[in-house]
């Protein structure tokens, strides 16, 4: 067992009466937050502040990226300091504003120096109807129940490692049962077919270019029919139940790993919008510290999910309440000493705090970079504010990475074969590219000379662009490949119109990037309608290049 709490902040228990917070594994009971009063909105802005305050004071160059202290497994001490920076709000919010104009990929194709006519034709191509998968539904066959156990467990050690909604040993009994006793129509049935789909359809970690032969993949058809086995059961669940919840957000899992994002964003977003009745009609005081845990990680898992899919997609923005939830971080899962050996559970729990960090650090960064339509608009910004915003964000940003055990820690520009240090690597470039585009964009289009600064985050932007491709080069297939074929989009751009521009350095191997980048988006744009249309837009701008060396 072990624990991490952050330091009792002396200003906010005096305000609101808030103990210490528990952010890593254990125990968490005796350090979880006393819910505040109600206050009124001139205390709550000066409360804002204060937690603000605070968390300045507790990240001071004492703890620094290079020296900040890393917790291991055998620490067992709840005055630890916490790994992860607070956020400035202890519920941050992106503006519906910034969310309605962020595009957080395609906003790239407005770039002037690109002169690119299909904007508005890229962004429409997401909502074509997609063809019918006739060879998949003909192959199709029936599920085994003999084989739940075998794919739950695929499920645990592919899947739910990356997001922990459901609790591993309620989730291997119903298998269980149900391999010896067959399948029902209820809740359990529904979880179950759903955890085998993802089972099914996931493989283990393995880094394979795009460019090379294409690798056999799992059996598509048999992962379908468990999916619509469960999605025929999914309409009989209790809206207000915990297993509606957890069958909808691994439904929206289950999409993204088939590359649909649209669907998958209805599916996390049904989760959003009942949550928040969920958690009104269940007694809170007959709910377990357990099942506590569950709901909280269930709500950061599916409002992350959410959250990802709106800054790359022109959706609209609804305005849902979001669930009352008195920690800054979600609760560990319980039972630590009982996990099966295809759970990982240390280096789970750590990826998905950093996960969490990372989301509501994301949050800042499109509020304050991203709420007008056009980057053009940067051009008017005061550049010394910019920059002074981007070093805070960037603070936050790796001070997260830095808390990280050093089992989960990469190095920077380099692909890692182990899965989680992989996604975390990808995440902080994603994290760090979100902050230091707006000053490409600037060193690229200003008349202007710029201050050293931006012309420095704009080569370490353009650095970042060439280890995303690497990243993304890949044919494994998991949640965020969607995510990943966007990013190599993106980055692709921003490498050709630095070097349309010829007002930066860069690479003179560029064009291997901007091939591989182009290799990414044919790959998964032969399951994908839109990343197709992508590609297409991509190598009509590529090709354009040809006269520069």
């Amino acid at each position: 067992m072990w624990v991490l709490c952050g330091h009792r902040r002396d200003l906010l228990v005096q305000a609101c009466g808030a103990g210490e917070q528990c952010v890593g594994l254990g125990d968490s009971s005796d350090c979880r937050d006393a819910d505040c009063d109600r206050l009124d909105p001139a205390s709550m802005a000066l409360m804002e502040r204060l937690n603000y305050v605070v968390s300045l004071l507790e990240n001071q160059p004492s703890h620094s990226v290079e020296s900040g202290p890393v917790v291991s497994p055998e620490t067992n001490n709840t005055n630890t300091v916490s790994p992860w920076p607070v956020a400035q709000h202890d519920h941050p919010q992106v503006s519906s504003q910034a969310l309605s104009h962020c595009n957080l990929s395609c906003r790239v194709l407005q770039w002037p120096i690109l002169h690119n006519e299909g904007y508005d034709e890229v962004l429409e191509s997401m909502f074509v109807s997609e063809k019918e998968d006739l060879t998949s539904r003909s192959s199709r066959r029936g599920v085994t129940e003999e084989e739940f156990p075998t794919h739950v467990r695929s499920f645990l050690a592919n899947v739910h490692i990356k997001n922990p909604v459901v609790e591993h040993k309620t989730l291997i009994q119903y298998a269980n049962d149900f391999a010896e006793n067959g399948i029902s129509w209820d809740g359990p049935s529904c979880l179950v077919l759903l955890t085998s789909a993802l089972g099914i359809i996931s493989t283990k970690f393995q880094r394979v270019p795009t460019s090379q032969q294409a690798q056999p993949e799992s059996d598509r058809s048999l992962a379908d029919a468990c999916y619509f086995a469960a999605r025929k059961r999914i309409g009989l669940l209790s809206v207000t139940s915990l297993l509606y919840l957890q069958c909808y957000f691994l439904s929206g899992v289950y999409e993204m790993y088939t590359l649909q994002p649209l669907k998958a964003w209805h599916s996390f977003y049904m989760v959003s919008t009942a949550m928040p009745l969920y958690t009104r009609t269940r007694s809170a005081g007959s709910i377990d510290i357990e099942t506590n845990d569950l709901e909280q990680r269930l709500f950061w898992s599916a409002s992350k999910s959410e959250f990802e899919l709106r800054i790359e997609l022109d959706l609209p923005v609804p305005l849902v309440p979001e669930p009352s939830f008195p920690a800054d971080y979600p609760n560990p899962p319980t039972g630590s000493n009982d996990v099966p050996a295809e759970f990982p559970q240390e280096e789970s729990w750590y990826y998905y705090l950093f996960e969490v960090s990372q989301k509501r650090t994301m949050y800042q960064v499109i509020n304050t970079f991203y709420s007008s339509k056009h980057d053009t608009q940067l051009l008017e910004a005061p550049v010394v504010a910019l920059t002074q915003d981007a070093i805070e964000l960037e603070r936050h940003q790796t001070l997260a990475a830095s808390r990280l055990p050093p089992w989960l820690r990469f190095v920077e520009g380099e692909a890692s074969d182990r899965e989680l240090p992989y996604f975390i690597h990808t995440r902080s470039l994603a994290v760090q590219d979100s902050i230091l585009r707006p000053f490409l964009f600037l060193v690229i289009h200003s008349t202007v000379l710029q201050p050293p600064t931006v012309y420095g985050f704009a080569q370490r932007c353009l650095e970042g662009c060439y280890a995303m491709i690497n990243l993304s080069n890949s044919q494994h297939r998991h949640h965020g490949s969607w995510f990943q074929a966007r990013a190599a989009f993106r980055c692709g751009l921003s490498i050709i119109a630095a070097k349309k521009s010829e007002k930066i350095t860069i690479r003179s191997d560029w064009r291997h990037f901007a091939d591989t980048a182009l290799s990414v988006l044919e790959f998964w744009g032969k399951v994908a309608a839109d990343l197709q249309r992508l590609a297409v837009v991509f190598r009509s701008i590529y090709d354009e290049m040809s006269d520069y060396d």
